[in-house]
């Protein structure tokens, strides 16, 4: 190219952070006569997405005028090695946080499993959106502590306070159910993850496959339930495919129907 300008560059430099070509991406920037903020975002990004995080903090430190992106950015790579200390710091260095700030910092304590750091940071949140929540409710599904929730009414609480709830916040839920099912509270927990489904078709929530396949594994153990989610999936032809249709498989085996698995196992 006879000519080239910052455009050009940047787009050489996108090329090699978009193929992992961290240390090319890196002789190109440092050829760059000018530089805009997409150039140092960029490269940022190059290191933080390929696990360079030490050479992404330093290029953060030589610049002050870094944007919010580029703050979420490292604060992310953070969370991602799992360096809470570190993120939590440039947490609290951000001018102006946005959600995505926010819901980083939330997310990464609840994966940790400091889940009390995580409900602190989610009560002082100006504004949570459908991600937040649901963050915070699939934490507490994986860490098994959904029954301490529940004797505290907790599960509800966080539940019914949700704005909106999408699929995945009531998958999260009937996951939990599934998980935390004790043999004396098995029959209780069947029920509400039906009556959930029941919910989801009155809010006008759409069903998808994966709440069927978690709502049928949640029924394995009581067949007629389990046959009620079955209707609901033929009607909206997701007994279809093989992942409702596992789900259906297991619970009629488990139930002892051999003939309807069979029937099932026919139709795949």
């Amino acid at each position: 190219m006879p000519e080239r300008d910052v455009v050009s560059w940047n787009a050489m430099l996108s090329g090699y952070v978009q193929n992992g070509y961290v240390d090319e991406a890196r002789e190109v920037f440092d050829s760059m006569l000018e530089k805009n903020s997409i150039s140092w975002n960029g490269l940022l990004a190059a290191y933080v997405q390929n696990g360079r995080i030490e050479e992404g903090r330093q290029l953060f430190e030589s610049k002050l005028d870094w944007d919010l992106i580029s703050w979420n950015c490292l604060m992310g790579g953070f969370v991602n090695q799992e360096r809470l200390g570190d993120a939590r710091r440039l947490f609290d260095q951000i001018p102006i946080r946005d959600d995505i700030s926010w819901n980083t910092m939330i997310s990464g304590y609840a994966q940790d499993g400091d889940l009390s750091e995580a409900r602190k940071l989610f009560a002082e949140s100006p504004s949570r959106d459908v991600f937040t929540w649901t963050s915070m409710l699939s934490r507490y599904v994986h860490n098994g502590m959904l029954c301490a929730m529940q004797a505290n009414g907790l599960d509800e609480e966080l539940f019914e306070a949700m704005p909106f709830r999408s699929i995945s916040s009531w998958n999260t839920m009937v996951t939990g159910y599934c998980q935390n099912g004790g043999i004396d509270q098995a029959w209780k927990h069947y029920e509400e993850a039906l009556n959930m489904f029941v919910e989801m078709k009155r809010d006008g929530e759409s069903l998808n496959r994966a709440t069927f396949s978690c709502g049928l594994s949640t029924c394995a153990a009581a067949l007629e339930l389990g046959k009620q989610v079955h209707g609901q999936a033929v009607k909206t032809r997701y007994e279809i495919g093989c992942l409702v249709g596992n789900a259906l498989l297991g619970m009629y085996f488990k139930c002892g129907s051999i003939g309807e698995a069979y029937d099932v196992f026919e139709g795949l």
